[in-house]
């Protein structure tokens, strides 16, 4: 049964790829680019407040503060 199972993933991975690349090409790459760094973007900045709101609870004494304490 597991032999069987690869023609239709790899039929799936080319339908998607046939896809994506007609999707470039009726989009253009540029608006492609466009959109790629702004979601880069959002994820930077959620990336930076998470990093910042985790230093801060550690700082103000959030639950890290009590390991190794009676």
């Amino acid at each position: 049964m597991r032999r069987r199972l690869w023609l239709p993933l790899v039929l799936l991975v080319a339908a998607c790829i046939t896809i994506i690349a007609a999707f470039f090409r009726w989009i253009g790459l540029g608006e492609i680019a466009i959109i790629l760094s702004a979601l880069v973007l959002v994820l930077i900045v959620e990336s930076v407040r998470y990093v910042v709101k985790q230093f801060l609870k550690g700082y103000r004494g959030g639950p890290s503060d009590k390991i190794g304490r009676p």
